[in-house]
């Protein structure tokens, strides 16, 4: 199979297959002393530079088209949005979001990784590259490039610009701009706030600020 791939067709046969009560772990799990086992035999093995290099190829040959990428979202926002997602209805108890965060706590990425992550996520590689908040006055927000319909205004909305107040006096988050405005910049280090575009050449973002002497 090398350098060859299952066509579609193919890669569904064995999902069936394979898949759901055909599964030989279906409904099982492996014991803790498995467990122990698997991690030990995987202690100390570093993969050499050479194999980091091929894998990262490999993947980066993968890359999904946009269209691709849309498809797969619609298929899971109705696969698992509303009812259908595991936590609906549902809140993790004290205990779990304590464990979490203790997992989390000291764990700090290096500044390489940072900015690869950054790079990864500027412009048009941002999921909301060109979207922008809207409400239809009755408590429900969306964030699109065009107007999702009649009755939708640019903006959060007064309902959840008062969630997310109350979101920042307990948590400490950021609410969003008011009255639906959004920084523009003119790329020559001024900015301005307001809902619709001041004028050409001004794009959406603070830009770069002008240096104070």
């Amino acid at each position: 199979m090398y350098g060859k791939s299952f066509s579609q067709e193919t890669i569904k046969k064995l999902r069936e297959i394979q898949g759901g009560k055909n599964n030989p772990m279906y409904g099982k799990s492996h014991s803790e002393e498995t467990r122990r086992k698997q991690s030990e035999a995987r202690k100390g093995k570093l993969r050499s530079e050479e194999s980091r290099r091929k894998q990262s190829e490999t993947i980066k040959s993968k890359l999904l088209s946009s269209e691709t990428k849309r498809k797969q979202t619609e298929v899971k926002k109705e696969k698992y949005a509303g009812k259908n997602h595991h936590m609906y209805g549902k809140s993790h108890s004290e205990e779990t979001k304590r464990k979490q965060s203790e997992i989390k706590k000291g764990k700090k990425y290096s500044e390489e990784t940072r900015r690869k992550q950054s790079e990864m996520r500027k412009g048009q590689n941002n999921p909301n590259y060109g979207t922008k908040w809207w409400n239809d006055g009755c408590g429900n927000c969306k964030m699109t490039i065009e107007c999702p319909g009649k009755g939708w205004v640019l903006g959060v909305g007064e309902e959840n610009k008062r969630k997310n107040s109350e979101s920042k006096k307990k948590y400490g988050i950021k609410p969003p701009s008011p009255k639906g405005k959004n920084w523009w910049n003119d790329g020559k280090g001024n900015t301005k706030m307001s809902v619709e575009c001041p004028g050409e050449g001004w794009v959406i973002g603070r830009g770069k600020r002008k240096k104070v002497s």
